[in-house]
């Protein structure tokens, strides 16, 4: 491994020494779409020479634009992890420790109202697309194959919305972002300092497995915490759309694959989508097919089976040895063989990952797969 590096105006904070912590590496996808976690950070320095101190001429940042100015880090893997801006600088003349506030350089540059109003009926990845590419970002601030692999996805399903933000509306590129995630079944987050607008689809095997994890023999650092997605789920929704007057689309009325979860589980409503083509509403949903779609992947989303007895999605936490950490990424599946559990090779892919260099861990949170 390498040394981390961390540029703040040209220093690099680690060769200094002067870093309370190594910083933790934090991604997530979280669970239920459409909750995008900027990149932001913040460093604990110490400051016993004043070398933070700004307004002394012993500092390094004295008499420099240090506010604003960009600070990147790398991990041991030399893997970027961290593109900011330098927010803020806190310090503490008791402790000499100081605080540099870091704020993600995608969205602290774009912190202001935007305007979007679709052509036509597009997809919704279309739609974050062209509102990304309008405000400046290209391929090196998003991931571009998930998102064209979310359109060709949603077009094949003719899973269409028309967009409508007006500057009065005080959506940012972030709301907007994060609005759109549910209208394309997708899971909007941040990964590797890029914006990942990721279609959600089952776990399909083959050789994606990175690696197979024994609970007996491998011992994980922590014992695995395991739950489910009870309060997290949904079996049932209510979809207007822009051809029927807002009639609800319900997976009553279409489909029923939820039917077999409500009667084992109760009814579990998604968050009720009424639309049109208005600045008020913002989105609309072009037809039945179109609330249909988002709707069943709503229900598919936090199920790992629906038939013939349906099964929430059980999530498990545990650390393993930072070793793993060319194994395990966010994203990537694994097999779990647990025999407390019953689990003999059973899928999980990872959904929140915490490396610490500093206690040589990585904390998983992963979600069980259908397979």
């Amino acid at each position: 491994m390498a040394n981390p590096r961390i540029l703040l105006m040209g220093k690099d904070l680690y060769a200094m020494g002067v870093l309370n912590t190594i910083p933790e590496i934090n991604e997530t996808k979280g669970f239920g779409r459409g909750k995008l976690s900027p990149s932001d950070m913040t460093l604990e320095v110490k400051n016993f020479d004043d070398q933070f101190s700004i307004d002394n001429p012993a500092s390094f940042l004295y008499g420099s634009n240090w506010q604003f100015s960009n600070v990147k880090a790398w991990d041991s893997d030399n893997n970027l992890f961290a593109d900011c801006i330098c927010a803020n600088i806190t310090r503490n003349h008791v402790t000499k420790m100081v605080s540099i506030i870091l704020k993600d350089i995608i969205f602290q540059n774009r912190k202001t109202a935007i305007a979007y109003t679709s052509s036509d009926w597009e997809t919704a990845a279309t739609a974050a697309y062209n509102i990304m590419i309008q405000e400046g970002l290209t391929t090196a601030d998003f991931n571009n194959t998930l998102i064209q692999n979310s359109i060709s996805q949603l077009t094949a399903a003719a899973c269409y919305v028309k967009v409508n933000i007006a500057l009065q509306d005080n959506v940012t590129l972030l709301t907007a972002l994060e609005k759109l995630g549910p209208y394309g079944g997708a899971d909007v987050f941040m990964y590797r300092n890029k914006i990942c607008y990721q279609h959600w689809q089952p776990f399909t095997g083959g050789t994606s497995v990175s690696f197979n994890y024994n609970v007996a023999s491998q011992r994980p650092r922590t014992a695995p915490i395991i739950s489910t997605m009870e309060s997290s789920f949904y079996n049932d929704y209510n979809i207007g759309y822009e051809g029927d007057l807002n009639v609800p689309a319900t997976d009553t009325a279409n489909g029923n694959i939820g039917d077999a979860s409500r009667t084992r589980f109760g009814t579990q409503k998604a968050p009720e989508i009424r639309c049109n083509s208005s600045s008020v509403n913002m989105i609309a949903v072009k037809d039945l097919t179109s609330a249909k779609y988002i709707g069943e992947t709503f229900i598919k989303y936090g199920h790992s089976s629906l038939t013939p007895k349906p099964k929430v999605l059980q999530v498990i936490n545990f650390d393993i040895d930072y070793s793993y950490r060319l194994n395990v990424d966010l994203g990537t599946y694994f097999k779990m063989t647990f025999s407390e559990e019953g689990w003999d090779n059973k899928v999980f892919e990872v959904a929140g990952i915490k490396r610490s260099l500093d206690k040589q861990n990585i904390a998983i949170e992963a979600w069980e797969c259908a397979v």
